[in-house]
């Protein structure tokens, strides 16, 4: 499982570091081909991201076998949401916004609150692809205990002003000038000019 695999791949770092000659070849991303089963597709696609990645999303179009791939790659999220390397999380979640259909808001609120800035990242980049009123509310209760809680730092990051900007989150218009000064990303500007031109023009003078 994941701690042997973990475990190799540290003994492997060691090796390499210490300048031992391995002569095991590096792994190769397997040969997508048209009746390969959905899971052994999906699980490709996690590991080796890229080009093995377009091939399976290719696969999966052809068969018409999204709803199904779907679900394999949402059960696959939260069976293994703690041990996933960077890239596999990269990977699965590339393929789980091209069809979002299961349990966006919990994962969308899994993800982010999660300790990892990435997956913060990426739980915002969700938010701002599945534009629904159930996901809006949910993306609202996040900002709304954040701002309780006195957590906002933790939600500061572009993503998020992305989402703000795109379910048009009016009343979320402080947040994205706190954004601003705090970050000094472009994003929260953009957010600002598209929720209130008028007021983040007086705005960005204080700024400048």
């Amino acid at each position: 499982g994941m701690k042997k695999f973990t475990l190799i791949f540290a003994l492997g770092l060691l090796i390499s570091c210490t300048g031992f000659q391995t002569t095991e070849e590096p792994v190769k991303a397997p040969e997508i081909y048209s009746n390969m089963p959905l899971e052994k597709a999906v699980s490709a696609a996690m590991e080796f991201g890229g080009k093995t990645l377009r091939q399976v999303k290719k696969l999966i179009k052809r068969k018409k076998a999204w709803p199904e791939a779907s679900k394999i790659v949402y059960n696959r999220i939260n069976a293994n949401f703690e041990a996933m390397t960077p890239n596999q999380f990269v990977g699965a979640m590339h393929l789980y916004m091209s069809w979002p259909q299961y349990g966006q808001t919990e994962l969308f609120r899994k993800m982010v609150k999660d300790d990892r800035p990435m997956v913060r990242q990426l739980g915002w980049q969700l938010a701002s692809v599945v534009r629904n009123k159930k996901m809006g509310l949910a993306v609202q209760d996040v900002l709304d205990k954040a701002l309780e809680n006195n957590n906002i730092d933790q939600i500061l990051v572009s993503q998020m002003a992305n989402t703000v900007e795109r379910h048009q989150m009016k009343e979320s218009y402080t947040l994205m000038r706190m954004g601003l000064f705090k970050t000094d990303h472009e994003d929260f500007a953009k957010a600002m000019i598209s929720l209130d031109p008028v007021r983040s023009s007086a705005a960005f003078m204080d700024y400048l």
